[in-house]
């Protein structure tokens, strides 16, 4: 599948959660969920398939922030449902000292992009400019 979201979006993403504050040692390990969750969607080969990497991103979310026994749930079904080269990114996401909503966010993105698909739009969207514009205000 075509690459339709400029990197400035992860980019922007990125800068939102340091923007909040969030603890130094997780940089890392967010940073890794979001190359993770934006080259198996971007590399979807179809439509749908992206759409199925969306809903299981944002399940693993849902039982990651689940309060009882979450770690133990998560591992089992990132092994289960990730390529094995994703599952560290996922299984050390530090989910006890993040807020869910910017991944959530992260997502609906991931949505949001998929609304201007190549068969929707009769090709690849010019984001060049976009991307130059949010890099250098």
């Amino acid at each position: 599948m075509q690459h339709f979201r400029a990197d400035c979006g992860l980019i922007c993403f990125y800068c939102k959660l340091n923007a909040q504050g969030f603890l130094p040692f997780a940089k890392s390990h967010r940073y890794s969920f979001c190359r993770v969750a934006d080259d198996l969607i971007d590399n979807a080969t179809s439509v749908a398939e992206a759409r199925i990497w969306i809903e299981k991103f944002r399940y693993f979310l849902d039982i990651s922030y689940e309060p009882s026994q979450a770690k133990i749930v998560a591992k089992e079904y990132v092994e289960a449902q990730f390529p094995l080269d994703t599952q560290s990114a996922l299984l050390q996401l530090p989910t006890e000292h993040l807020s869910p909503e910017p991944f959530n966010d992260l997502l609906r993105g991931f949505e949001m992009d998929l609304a201007f698909s190549k068969s929707q739009v009769g090709g690849p969207i010019g984001l060049e400019g976009t991307s130059s514009r949010a890099l250098n205000p």
